[in-house]
């Protein structure tokens, strides 16, 4: 299993999976992502969400940006981060908790 790094960022499996344990009971999954907006044309853009995954496969992660109404082309990075102050979760210290 992959160590998660101390600025959150989780990297990516062999498989392209990402390892989304943790033991914070405040984890959520800030996802950064390209998308294409169908409305306007092809248009991509940028996003960050941050998704109540932690715990889960990752698998699923696309399928919940899409139910945000993201048309997903790409996951660019996952972290683990608190809820509360959106801090790596194994860093040293949250500032803002």
């Amino acid at each position: 299993m992959e160590e998660h790094l101390s600025d959150g960022y989780i990297p990516r499996s062999a498989d392209g999976s990402f390892d989304l344990t943790t033991t914070e009971p405040r984890a959520v999954v800030r996802v950064r992502f390209t998308a294409v907006n169908p409305s306007a044309g092809p248009v991509p853009y940028r996003g960050t969400e941050y998704l109540p995954a932690a715990n889960e496969p990752s698998s699923i992660l696309t399928s919940l940006l899409e139910q945000r109404g993201h048309a997903v082309d790409r996951i660019a990075d996952v972290a683990l981060v608190c809820e509360a102050c959106q801090y790596p979760i194994g860093a040293l210290t949250h500032t803002a908790c």
